[in-house]
């Protein structure tokens, strides 16, 4: 829709995109992209709002990705095909393959190989009267019951530990696929202001080459009108790129060819936020409690296993007397309960003492996470509230500016100041919706909350 004004003062008919109606823009975004309009910030925000309440803002449609698999996937549906893309997912296979064989390592009774013993002795080097002596022994290591308990029970440690790592893993590309997804919605607003900047400023060209045709404006105020285009026109080819930039990033990302149906998100409640199970202080419990379990096993480790003997023996004690055989059964069982391992304990000592410091930091580091968070998601709903106030003003001057240029009680230079503020309060608007947004998923990814 274009408004044309017939500019008394001037004798120039200046021809005008409908800026007012912000609203209006955004089904001709949608209708390239094929997703629904979303409502705006005003609609939908307070002046200051808490954590966690309905009604969060939505962000103007973008354009979406070619259509392919997974077009009409959401956010939740993207997280999972992310995962499963990406790199560390071999990592949870190969640590889940190295959890079954210590699990199965950790109950065996027999951890070290038997040993076979073979002795043979005669006088045939001495007195010759055909004395001689054989002995076959069989020995087998047997873990200690302390031992064997302790290895099962870190077995399970590792398994939490995986467990918490898989979990950790999955927060950690739920946040790359809401930073990656977000990065396109920005990119589709910028694209699409400015294309419609670029359409002003060729519509304005246009009608000052007819008022130079026909003698009614000079030649000199077309180059600069040019200027301006051209200016616009090679903002919109930026924006391009970086908008196709960015939907490269999602799909390399994701393996998915469109943005999710919808990226909005609701901040969880300030009450409800639990640090201790978020999946990075989670992953941080379960090494700590690995490292204080391998200590134990440290601890209870012998050097030298006791044994379990079965030997075969016989005997002659002269040339042509009858062969004397025996069966014997023999218990080894060194004096050492654990007590001469102190190096691996050591060892263990210092990952316990690593590991209690690291949970330490993931703590601190996630209370600072989220009250950044938490500041960064209330600025930007004040930010969206007070742009959407600017929003209405400006458009409000524009329209009066409107009246008073038809009037003849201003001129060309005011009108066209209102038109630029106007443009630059929509802008704004529609970028603090974005980063409205955007800071909602940050929020709720500091809180540890999946899609």
């Amino acid at each position: 829709m274009q408004y044309r004004f017939f500019c008394r003062r001037h004798g120039l008919i200046l021809a005008l995109a409908a800026i007012a109606p912000t609203v209006a823009a955004l089904p001709a975004l949608a209708a390239r992209s094929g997703e629904p309009p979303v409502a705006t910030a005003q609609s939908s925000l307070p002046d200051r709002a808490a954590p966690g309440e309905a009604g969060e803002a939505g962000s103007p449609a973008a354009p979406g990705i070619a259509p392919g698999v997974g077009a009409r996937a959401s956010l939740a549906a993207a997280v999972d095909a992310a995962i499963a893309r990406h790199p560390a997912a071999a990592e949870i296979v190969g640590r889940r393959r190295a959890d079954r064989v210590q699990r199965d390592d950790a109950g065996r009774w027999v951890r070290q190989a038997p040993t076979l013993t073979g002795r043979y002795q005669t006088d045939r080097v001495a007195d010759a009267i055909g004395e001689r002596e054989w002995e076959t022994t069989v020995n087998v290591p047997i873990t200690p019951p302390g031992e064997r308990q302790a290895r099962r029970a870190l077995s399970r440690q590792r398994d939490d530990a995986t467990a918490a790592l898989a979990d950790s893993l999955a927060l950690m590309v739920a946040g790359q696929v809401r930073e990656a997804a977000w990065v396109v919605r920005r990119a589709a607003v910028d694209l699409g202001l400015a294309e419609r900047a670029a359409e002003t400023a060729r519509l304005l060209e246009r009608d000052l080459a007819i008022r130079v045709r026909e003698g009614e404006r000079p030649e000199a105020d077309l180059p600069l009108v040019q200027a301006e285009t051209l200016a616009q026109e090679s903002a919109v080819v930026d924006a391009e790129a970086e908008l196709a930039h960015a939907r490269h990033r999602f799909t390399e990302l994701t393996g998915l060819a469109a943005l999710p149906a919808s990226l909005r998100e609701t901040a969880i409640a300030a009450d409800r936020v639990d640090l201790a199970g978020h999946p990075g202080a989670r992953r941080a419990l379960a090494e700590r409690d690995r490292a204080r379990q391998a200590r134990r096993v440290a601890g209870k480790t012998w050097t030298t296993k006791p044994s379990v003997g079965v030997g075969m023996r016989g005997e002659r004690p002269e040339r042509g007397a009858e062969t004397i055989g025996s069966l014997g059964v023999f218990v080894t069982v060194p004096l050492d309960f654990g007590m001469f391992n102190r190096t691996a304990e050591v060892g263990a000592l210092d990952n316990l003492a690593q590991a209690e410091r690291a949970l330490a930091q993931v703590r601190r580091d996630l209370r600072l996470a989220l009250d950044a968070a938490e500041h960064r998601l209330d600025a930007a709903r004040r930010a969206a509230t007070l742009a959407d106030r600017r929003r209405a003003t400006a458009e409000e001057a524009l329209r009066l500016a409107r009246i008073s240029f038809e009037v003849g009680e201003s001129d060309l230079v005011a009108l066209l100041r209102a038109r630029e503020e106007a443009l630059r309060a929509i802008a704004d608007a529609e970028r603090r919706a974005v980063d409205l947004g955007r800071a909602i998923a940050d929020y709720n990814q500091a809180a540890g909350v999946m899609p």
